[in-house]
């Protein structure tokens, strides 16, 4: 339980002076004093402007940007401070010991990296070129190599007795000056030899760095010191290191929260890496790529994969654990925990075929950078915060620890808990304190170690929230080299930003258990709050109501939280493009042309003035970037050959070229290399897809473009744009209910046509898709139907219209009806008792029946009729779940005239015809696609006509009026009396064959007369 007093989490003030001395130089031996005083030290969350702005030189806090620079660079000066480092760093430091002997034709130089013992120096770099160096020291490669020559000897010192004992052996066998008094115990350093040549050293010395295995850390978990990069461990060594640090006693650490911080670090997090194909070897137990992975490092998590069979000791499908040597070599661990010990997976067989290797995680945080001593405490725990999004804690004597992860309430609050006193409660941040997008800069391993920008983190809901102003936030993260967990961090950094509600409430003695760095969950009617979410900011005890009669409460600051703020999925995770190198080129080393794309097929055949059709391999890059690059050599082999054909030379610009007399179907290799004016080449490039099959003659036609359709009357126009193939048989339409169009299920408009416009009647009235695709003459179609959406509209009288869905009254045939879904489902020719569960359950109909139809009651329509047009206005099959292959639906017709006999059904889209009576049909081919029957509404409709008569004679009882020919529907009839004595005609009896008229005068009565009639109707 916390004590009473006041736990501020988000104050970055010292209760005391922390005060540290700076190191001297003298006799080439570097010794450092520390002394450090602290009895209160209370720090922050990250997301609170954790790191100051850079003071003068000699004001002892550098900016990231200043700071980076100096740890690859050796210098020189009288008096510095020990630097303490932490994890996979690359080094330099000060020059402490400088001499040359054998008249002045070698120069011994030690340089100083660290006040402490290292783990390991793990690569050697000469300026920027990673180098190796064989068992004694000496340079293997490189520039500054002459075989048969030392020209750089390297010797490492790890600051431990036996670590140093190479370095000083060597150093006291070649210098006048290094005794073996001279030591520099508890001191990382290495020692260089420069042996002069000419040619080698036309200029400067060059400056020599090392990527090394920082401090060792004392592990609170398991109480063992081995090396670890782990975030929450490097914090606890620099809070309780007496030496460099802040020096707090360990009795004042809470160890659990500094446990389940360094767990969280631990955890392994999905990022977008790398693959590379790789090589083992059995006697190193060592794993090469075939080229540098960025964002690689020791712990990542990888898995691999092959087409033949893997080394043994390794699986497909299995987090392995990175364990880091050079950018193109290492091994692999079957734990985390193994990878920082290099505890390597033993190797017993290389395998066959290809393998590759597939960055899948990295642990959530790590630290990895250089503290200053002459910066204070402060500024350096600060620095180290920003590592795991961190905040540290000093209440009720203790020190607590945080890592950038959500943490679940310990507590619920509710009304019942609160002291009396107000509620207030902020909704908004200042808008000086707002930001809506996060940027700074992360250590670049892949960019040698230097300042480089992360991407940006930007959320454009928050923008729109900011009246679309783009407000920035600059977070520095000195001590993170993966630029994915940089983005994690920057993202927590957002979020945090955008949780703007805070509280301020008085709480009885159950907030006790409560402490700054804690998440509460708050329940409070009047705000609408359940189990609400808050980070406790600020926690004071407090006493009220006077001293005749003292009430103790709790009051607290909090600030809203969730875990979606600390969420993290790869797909958020942006790339980052290291900067390229800015040295002037090699004229040895020309840049290899990119991007190697192959294609054929028929827009590569070419058209010989014989006609015949040669098909050919198209090889197109993007040239070097080599200012110096004159052309390329382009080769081919077919996939079964060893030997490559003669180079093809393509100039320079030209980008691309073509492999004449390919074979259809057969594979080939291609490769391509720049060549510079020296004639120096580059080594060889391979496209990224592999070996190339040709395609000749059977690549689909293109997609229809520019397609559209009008109507005019009763008939549909068409229109498209010709497609640019060579091979051409022509074009089909096919259309389908709007908004519903599948290729396969379509009904067919059109047979194949040449030209680009064609008008039918086909289409029926209602809203449609129509969808076109050319097809070659091999039978090839397009890939994608191109669409056109277009409403038909009716100008005929619809005789009947009948949607049979739900009931589905008729034949059926094969068909069962589904009652609960009112669908028609195809029968099956089994038994239920013949199929297992599974089968009955995972398809529609097990062995169903091929054809099932649907018959209704035959149609009449009262008489025959001259041209009748008949379509479907709703005619939909659906493919079943479990179920395959295309719903292809069929409609039928079968008609004939009072006077005539029915001839067979017959498959119908569209069309006119001369009937009374019809029959019609849907059916469905299983063989095709099992699908069932959701819909069928067969309509049969007719143009209107009129007919007419004039100068009849009606008599005082009425006369009967006959039409020529019957109409299908009752018409509407219009009657004109020509007796002006009349008043008015009164029609009864109207029938699709008759009406009857009636003339009556002003007096009502009926009288003979004549009239004129019209009749309109179908």
């Amino acid at each position: 339980m916390p004590g009473a007093g006041v736990a501020v989490a988000t104050s970055t003030t010292l209760g005391s002076a922390v005060l540290a001395s700076t190191a001297s130089i003298a006799f080439g031996v570097l010794g450092t004093v520390v002394q450090v005083i602290a009895t209160q030290l209370v720090l922050g969350a990250i997301s609170s402007a954790l790191i100051s702005k850079p003071k003068a030189f000699g004001g002892g806090f550098q900016s990231i940007a200043a700071s980076a620079k100096e740890r690859t660079l050796t210098f020189r000066q009288p008096i510095t401070s020990h630097r303490i480092i932490f994890g996979d760093v690359r080094v330099n430091g000060p020059m402490s010991f400088l001499e040359s002997t054998n008249d002045n034709k070698n120069l011994h130089q030690l340089v100083t990296i660290a006040g402490h013992e290292i783990d390991r120096a793990v690569e050697y770099f000469v300026n920027d070129e990673v180098i190796t160096l064989d068992g004694n020291g000496k340079i293997q490669e490189g520039k500054f190599f002459k075989s048969g020559q030392n020209t750089i000897v390297i010797k490492t010192g790890t600051g431990s007795s036996t670590g140093d004992l190479d370095l000083n052996s060597s150093l006291i066998a070649n210098s006048t000056l290094w005794t073996s008094n001279h030591k520099q115990e508890s001191r990382a350093k290495f020692y260089t030899e420069f042996v002069f040549d000419r040619d080698v050293f036309a200029g400067q010395l060059p400056n020599i760095s090392l990527r090394i295995r920082g401090k060792k850390l004392y592990d609170t978990r398991d109480f063992v010191t081995r090396y670890s990069n782990n975030a929450a461990l490097v914090i606890y060594d620099y809070l309780t290191n007496k030496d460099y640090g802040v020096g707090e006693p360990v009795d004042r650490v809470n160890i659990a929260s500094f446990n389940t911080a360094a767990n969280i670090c631990e955890e392994m997090v999905t990022v977008v890496g790398d693959s590379k194909t790789f090589t083992a070897d059995i006697s190193t137990d060592n794993i090469t790529l075939s080229d540098k992975c960025r964002n690689l490092y020791t712990g990542c998590g990888i898995e691999v994969s092959t087409d033949g069979t893997l080394p043994v000791g390794l699986s497909a499908s299995t987090t392995y654990y990175y364990i880091r040597h050079s950018d193109t070599a290492g091994q692999l661990a079957t734990t985390y925990a193994k990878a920082l010990a290099e505890t390597a997976i033993d190797l017993t067989d290389v395998g066959s075929g290809t393998h590759t290797f597939s960055i899948v995680s990295e642990p959530r945080y790590t630290c990895n950078g250089i503290v200053d001593t002459d910066a204070t405490p402060k500024e350096n725990m600060q620095k180290l915060l920003t590592s795991l999004h961190g905040l540290l804690t000093y209440q009720g004597g203790e020190w607590n620890l945080y890592a950038g992860a959500f943490r679940s309430p310990t507590m619920t609050l509710t009304d019942a808990d609160l002291d009396e006193g107000p509620i207030t409660v902020t909704s908004k941040v200042s808008r000086r304190e707002l930001f809506n997008g996060v940027k700074g800069i992360f250590i670049n391993p892949d960019d040698a170690f230097q300042p480089t920008d992360y991407p940006p983190i930007t959320n454009t809901i928050y923008l729109t929230e900011d009246q679309n102003e783009r407000l920035w936030k600059d977070t520095e993260l000195p001590f993170t080299t993966s630029p994915s967990m940089a983005q994690r961090i920057a993202k927590i950094d957002l979020e945090k930003a955008r949780q703007q509600i805070t509280v301020r409430l008085s709480c009885n003695l159950t907030a006790m258990r409560l402490q700054a760095g804690d998440t509460v969950g708050l329940t409070l009617s009047r705000m609408g709050w359940t189990d609400k979410a808050f980070d406790v900011v600020d926690w004071n005890f407090s006493t009220k109501g006077g001293n005749d009669a003292p009430r103790f409460g709790i009051d607290l600051f909090l600030r809203e939280t969730s875990f979606t703020v600390y969420d993290w999925n790869s797909g958020e995770e942006t790339t980052l493009d290291p900067a390229p190198n800015t040295n002037l080129p090699d004229p040895f080393t020309v840049t290899t042309p990119t991007n190697l794309t192959l294609s054929s097929g028929t827009t590569v055949l070419f058209l010989k003035n014989d006609g015949t059709v040669v098909s050919r391999i198209k090889a197109t890059w993007i040239d070097s970037t080599d200012g110096f690059a004159r052309d390329y050599e382009l080769q081919f082999k077919k996939l079964s050959d060893s030997d490559w054909q003669p180079s093809l030379i393509i100039p320079q610009g030209l980008q691309q070229g073509y492999i004449w007399e390919v074979q259809d179907g057969q594979s080939y290799d291609v490769r391509i290399r720049s060549r510079n004016t020296l004639g120096v080449v580059s080594s060889w490039v391979t496209p990224a897809a592999g070996t190339h099959t040709v395609i000749g003659k059977t690549t689909p036609p293109g997609d229809v473009a520019e397609f559209s359709a009008q109507q005019n009357e009763g008939t549909v126009t068409y229109q498209w744009s010709q497609v640019t193939d060579i091979d051409l048989d022509g074009y089909e339409l096919r259309y389908s209910a709007q908004g519903d169009f599948l290729w396969s299920s379509a009904i067919a408009l059109t047979k194949k046509t040449r030209g680009t416009l064609v008008t039918n009647t086909g289409l029926p009235p209602g809203s449609w898709t129509v969808g076109i695709k050319a097809f070659d003459t091999s039978g090839n179609e397009s890939i994608n139907a191109t669409t056109f959406d277009i409403g038909v509209f009716n100008a005929n009288d619809i005789l009947v219209s009948a949607e049979h869905s739900p009931r589905w009254a008729g034949t059926l045939t094969n068909f069962i009806r589904h009652d609960v879904s009112g669908t028609l489902i195809p029968d099956s020719q089994d038994l239920a008792n013949a199929v297992d569960d599974d089968s009955i359950f995972d398809q529609l109909t097990i062995n169903p029946y091929t054809i099932c139809t649907f018959e209704p009651a035959e149609i009449d329509l009262g008489a025959d009729a001259i041209g009748v047009r008949a379509w479907i206005d709703n005619f939909l099959a659906v493919i079943g779940p479990g179920e395959s292959g295309s719903a292809d639906p069929i409609f039928q017709i079968d008609y004939r005239k009072t006077a005539d006999s029915y001839d067979g059904f017959e498959t119908w889209t569209v069309g006119t015809l001369d009937t009374r009576y019809a029959k019609v049909k849907a059916k469905i081919d299983t063989s095709t696609g099992v699908a069932f029957l959701s819909g069928f509404n067969p309509v049969l409709d007719i143009k209107e006509r009129e007919e007419k008569g004039s100068g009849v004679s009606v008599s005082v009882s009425g006369t009967v009026v006959s039409f020529s020919n019957d109409f299908n529907l009752i018409p509407n009839v219009q009657i004109t009396v020509q007796d002006t004595s009349a008043a008015q005609a009164v029609i009864t009896a109207v029938s699709v064959s008759s009406f009857t008229v009636k003339v009556f005068n002003n007096s009502g009565v009926a009288i003979a007369s004549t009239i004129n009639w019209t009749a309109l109707g179908a």
